[in-house]
């Protein structure tokens, strides 16, 4: 039980690991989604800042959708 919990713990901090990449910039290019601010207007900072963003197109959010469940099982993809 802990394992299995553990693995899900994991698997969803990679996913929000991501998610912070993408919003930031850092990734970057026609695979991955595109983030833009809620308000243009206003500058968010911090952690506001995750929270204050929307997918430009709906292709981003199934991009999201994919990169996410991409990352929440990359463990399984390096071997010990």
């Amino acid at each position: 039980m802990g394992i299995c919990l553990s693995l899900s713990a994991r698997g969803g901090i990679l996913a929000v690991i991501i998610y912070i990449f993408f919003v930031s910039g850092i990734l970057q290019g026609d695979f991955f989604p595109k983030f833009v601010p809620d308000d243009p207007d206003e500058k968010q900072k911090g952690l506001a800042m995750l929270f204050a963003v929307h997918g430009q197109t709906a292709g981003d959010y199934s991009k999201m959708v994919l990169w996410g469940f991409i990352a929440g099982f990359s463990e399984r993809f390096v071997t010990d």
